[in-house]
């Protein structure tokens, strides 16, 4: 079963090299940019991982984290 992936990282260079990583060994990922896009991502999808960056646009890591 393919795993699937959330990274939540506002800096577009380290969130795409991370996914470009995780897609090359078989995970699905899925990338937001702020924590708006990824609090929506989260409440769409199951993921079985999320990779949170702290400092976000939108909706800051912590307060990301308390809602997921």
């Amino acid at each position: 079963m393919e795993q699937k992936i959330l990274i939540v990282e506002d800096e577009k260079k380290i969130a795409d090299t991370l996914k470009y990583g995780l897609d090359e060994v078989g995970f699905n990922v899925e990338v937001a940019y702020d924590g708006k896009l990824g609090y929506h991502l989260f409440r769409a999808n199951d993921f079985d991982l999320i990779v949170l960056d702290i400092n976000l646009p939108g909706i800051n890591g912590y307060d990301l984290c308390k809602l997921i």
